[in-house]
């Protein structure tokens, strides 16, 4: 059985080389972000990335119609819970990115372990500041579920709804996981 636990260890820590990031977080707020989310699912913008929701999560960040809004709806789902946001204020997940590395805790995880409910996963097209983020609702050694804004039903570049998606930790298509937000509770 040690020897079994050992070699699932040291598979996932040679496969899972993402950097990942802990931010400190109530768990009423984490929560209350997810279910803030869920019950966003099916919104979906007027014209290119408008509409009053999507431009309420634009707002959000500072934003404007127009502007691409998968980070400004994760943003949002934090706001207004009664705490501080735990969020960088910005409408770019890279952005968040450099935000948790400065001010988060570097760790270690572990696809096969960790529940990761609530956990934010940032995408990042290789060699530029164009990415993607999505909030984990489920994980299945590494099979993930999440709820986006700015998706779509098919792995375009650039949705249109807020929507739940299945994920893995391997990326999507030319995107690569850049980073998880993992949540330590206060």
């Amino acid at each position: 059985m040690k020897k079994l636990l050992l070699t699932i260890l040291l598979a996932s820590t040679i496969c899972f080389s993402q950097e990942c990031y802990e931010l400190k977080i109530s768990r009423n707020l984490l929560e209350g972000s997810i279910q803030r989310a869920l019950s966003k699912e099916g919104v979906k913008e007027i014209g290119n990335n408008g509409g009053p929701e999507v431009e309420m999560f634009l707002k959000s960040v500072g934003r404007h119609k127009g502007d691409s809004w998968c980070m400004a709806f994760q943003y949002w789902t934090f706001e207004d819970l009664g705490e501080s946001n735990p969020l960088v204020r910005s409408g770019l997940c890279y952005d968040l990115y450099r935000y948790a590395r400065k001010n988060g805790v570097k760790v270690f995880l572990n696809p096969y372990v960790d529940n990761m409910r609530g956990y934010l996963i940032v995408w990042n097209k290789a060699g530029t500041f164009s990415g993607h983020i999505g909030k984990i609702l489920e994980n299945d050694d590494g099979d993930l579920l999440t709820i986006e804004g700015n998706t779509g039903s098919k792995s375009q570049s650039d949705g249109d709804v807020v929507g739940k998606k299945k994920r893995t930790l391997k990326g999507m298509g030319k995107m690569r996981v850049l980073c998880i937000i993992k949540f330590r509770m206060v």
